[in-house]
């Protein structure tokens, strides 16, 4: 059903969810074995149309925000697939679904069981967690029903800074992720991250500059410099970090002048 449907025109988005429901059931039932017996072929090119439709599908939910649609869709993908490293590509998507609806345990559970699955590999293990650990410094508030211990953080830190090239986005999610818990200095990740390119990477580093403005009162001196970076993505990332430093000073001038 699902080779006809996408052969005859049907290989379209508005068909995700179909096509990958058909081509799982062709791959998945209990007699598999025997009705694909003698044609492994045949039927590892139908379980990697199931894969493929699958990952469209999930992408699709989540842009609609249909976030249990795209978990169910996923968890089915996570079962089907059997290369290690697609499985924690899987887990990390996962892991994002979660992120959306700040359910900061839940995609913590996800990250790790992609850890959980490639453990000599230092460069993914880098990836994961600066994941982890990035997410404590951007979305704080993902963690209100299940907090994580400062030694925890710290750690996911360390591993990160400690397997990740000098110039990757894992090693500035956790330099950036260091210096919002009040240690460091920005200024290595916002080198790297203008080294890479990345304006998600320099918003990170750009929002961790004015907070730690903020912190330590240091507000129109560090404000006054930015990384080159016009990108609305990191302008807006960054405003609304930076309005408040600002919004504060006003007062404080006022403050003076009257004295």
């Amino acid at each position: 059903m699902a080779e006809w449907l996408e052969q005859n025109g049907g290989a379209r988005d508005e068909n995700a969810s179909r096509l990958a429901y058909h081509y799982i059931e062709a791959v998945r039932l209990e007699d598999a074995d025997l009705a694909w017996a003698g044609d492994d072929d045949h039927y590892e090119a139908l379980r990697q149309r199931a894969l493929e439709w699958l990952r469209r599908a999930a992408a699709l939910s989540i842009s609609r925000y249909a976030v249990d649609d795209a978990l169910a869709i996923l968890h089915e993908a996570v079962e089907l697939e059997r290369d290690t490293h697609a499985q924690v590509e899987l887990w990390k998507r996962v892991a994002e679904a979660h992120e959306l609806r700040y359910e900061g345990g839940r995609s913590r559970e996800a990250l790790e069981r992609a850890l959980s699955l490639l453990e000599d590999d230092p460069a993914e293990q880098a990836e994961i967690s600066s994941l982890l650990a990035i997410q404590t410094a951007k979305k704080a508030g993902m963690w209100a029903h299940s907090p994580v211990t400062r030694e925890l953080v710290e750690g996911w830190i360390e591993r990160a800074l400690g397997l990740s090239p000098p110039a990757s986005p894992a090693r500035v999610r956790a330099l950036v992720a260091r210096v919002t818990r009040n240690a460091g200095s920005i200024d290595d990740a916002i080198a790297a991250a203008e080294q890479l390119g990345d304006p998600e990477l320099a918003s990170f580093a750009l929002g961790a500059r004015a907070s730690d403005a903020i912190e330590r009162m240091r507000y129109m001196r560090r404000l006054r410099t930015r990384p080159n970076d016009d990108s609305p993505c990191s302008i807006g990332s960054a405003i609304p970090i930076i309005a408040p430093a600002f919004t504060n000073t006003r007062p404080m001038r006022r403050s003076a002048n009257r004295t």
